[in-house]
């Protein structure tokens, strides 16, 4: 069988931090060495390379899927990149207030997150920009395979006069944390849902 020795990606390093992105490395190697080197090539050499958004926006539909998903264990270090690369604690106010109105279950996962053992004080009573709350919802309902939903909010993404291409990177990225046919089908309903408009007017 073919060694693995990929190593730890840089990537790692730059969202988390030397200590954290080792620590994050060693837990990986523990539950599988193959699949550490799978996390670090295709992960985060990959993905998170990938043109078309900044690391902070990787990090921001990073943070949305798997809180949608409820993934309590990669939620705290991918909270803790979230922050470091920029991200606004009233963000994940808005994140929560959204998300909680659509699943009151995930309001008490997103209050236990800590940054660095310390409980964040979330607001979410801050009026949340328009472009954020679809994005959320596009991210939520793509996470869970909510097509007609994701579908609809597309829509109203579309319609508001957004870039149809910011989404088509939101699902791209989504893939590492959600699997290729989640990513595969929030791209399929972009792209009917662009050429919707089109089809309708013939």
């Amino acid at each position: 069988m073919q060694q693995m020795n990929h190593g730890m990606s840089p990537q790692m390093v730059s969202l988390y931090g030397e200590e954290s992105a080792a620590s994050v490395y060693q837990r990986l190697e523990e539950i599988d060495p193959v699949l550490n080197d799978m996390v670090q090539r295709i992960a985060y050499d990959y993905f998170w390379a990938l043109p078309g958004l900044s690391v902070s926006e990787k990090s921001f539909v990073t943070i949305v899927s798997l809180l949608a998903t409820e993934k309590s264990e990669q939620i705290q270090i991918h909270l803790q990149g979230f922050l470091n690369t920029g991200g606004a604690v009233l963000t994940l106010g808005h994140i929560l207030k959204i998300l909680s109105e659509k699943d009151s279950s995930l309001k008490d996962s997103v209050h236990e997150l800590f940054d660095k053992g310390r409980k964040l004080v979330l607001d979410t009573a801050a009026p949340c920009p328009e472009d954020l709350a679809i994005e959320v919802a596009i991210l939520s309902h793509s996470a869970r395979g909510e097509l007609h939903l994701l579908e609809a909010e597309i829509r109203t993404y579309l319609i508001r006069g957004y870039d149809p291409e910011r989404l088509r990177c939101f699902f791209r990225h989504q893939i590492a944390y959600c699997g290729f046919p989640t990513g595969m089908n929030a791209l399929a309903v972009l792209g009917s849902s662009i050429q919707a408009p089109l089809l309708d007017s013939m």
